[in-house]
């Protein structure tokens, strides 16, 4: 749950403490793990970086920070090529998203909640003190209606939503589990959840039964051919980053398409000017945490009840510019990036 870049530090802590209640109130074991988490610096200017902001960052967050210079990288489990050392950061856990999700759905389904999967919404209408939506299969009515499909929303549904949030792919490589013997020739024995301070950046952890995950942003079409490309090239940093692992095969791989919005912050409120409707999205690839805090933030948005939103997260996000064509521009934007990652 990285939560580099975003200007709402003083909400993390809550954030992330609302994942662990739910988890002990619904009696979900989602495998937590991780002491926080670590940034690595990849080049001598990032590390001359994290050392002037550390102050400022623990400050910020009102939690722990600690410098690690080159040489503790080894000594904390921590061992990357071409790392310059990092920042531990004691804030937030690992866990495994997907026994979390199936555990929120257990427990929606104890309080009568009814979940109808493979049902997508492909026409809403206003009328008759709600709305109508439509799906392949039949129609229903609601008299309050709350809009919270991520990087997975439609530019039409409703017109509102148009060019406001942008999708960006991120994938991820797992690999088989790795004996102790291969760990310590690396020098990675740590769970702690970590990334590099690149702008197209990794993230990677140890995961409890000794598999290793291996992450990162890039892809711009959702087709076969790139995925295979996408594959290759994370493979090709994986063994880079970690090469006393570039015999330990990685037999799975997945994408899936986190969310952005023009001021680079999440959105939580009305859905246009829609009455009894509500939008959450725009989590930019920490929304575990900041998910389950919005769906609670718009269930008190459309009770009536007080709520805990700061005035930027109602904020309604801009459109992005190029409209629907606005994917293409991430090309531009990744070399861009790119470029950056080299200094």
């Amino acid at each position: 749950m990285p939560w580099r870049g975003w200007s709402w530090a003083w909400r993390a802590s809550t954030l992330i403490d609302l994942v662990a209640e739910l988890g002990d109130a619904l009696q979900i074991g989602f495998d937590r793990h991780s002491d926080g988490e670590a940034m690595l610096a990849h080049s001598p200017r990032a590390m001359a970086d994290i050392r002037e902001e550390a102050a400022a960052s623990a400050a910020e967050y009102g939690v722990a920070a600690e410098v690690l210079e080159p040489g503790a990288l080894a000594e904390r489990g921590l061992a990357a090529r071409s790392m310059h050392g990092g920042l531990h950061l004691r804030l937030g856990f690992g866990l495994n998203p997907r026994k979390y999700v199936t555990g929120l759905a257990r427990g929606c389904l104890a309080a009568g909640v009814r979940i109808h999967g493979g049902s997508p919404v492909i026409r809403i209408s206003r009328g008759h003190g709600g709305y109508l939506l439509e799906t392949p299969a039949g129609r229903l009515r609601a008299r309050r209606l709350v809009l919270a499909t991520n990087g997975y929303a439609s530019d039409d549904l409703p017109d509102w939503m148009r060019a406001r949030f942008l999708p960006v792919q991120s994938s991820v490589l797992v690999t088989r589990p790795i004996t102790r013997a291969e760990r310590q020739a690396q020098g990675w024995t740590s769970d702690l959840m970590a990334y590099d301070s690149r702008h197209l950046l990794h993230y990677f952890r140890m995961l409890p039964e000794g598999r290793f995950l291996f992450g990162m942003r890039g892809g711009i079409r959702w087709t076969p051919a790139t995925h295979r490309s996408i594959r290759a090239k994370m493979r090709a940093d994986f063994e880079a980053m970690f090469p006393e692992w570039q015999a330990v095969e990685t037999p799975f791989f997945w994408s899936g398409l986190a969310n952005l919005t023009r001021r680079l912050v999440p959105y939580v409120g009305p859905l246009g000017d829609w009455p009894g409707a509500v939008a959450a999205f725009g989590y930019h690839g920490n929304g575990v945490a900041m998910a389950s805090w919005s769906g609670s933030q718009a269930a008190k948005l459309l009770l009536g009840e007080a709520d805990d939103l700061p005035g930027f997260v109602r904020l309604p996000p801009k459109r992005f510019e190029l409209g629907r064509c606005r994917r293409l521009a991430l090309a531009g934007a990744y070399l861009w990036y790119g470029l950056l990652d080299r200094r």
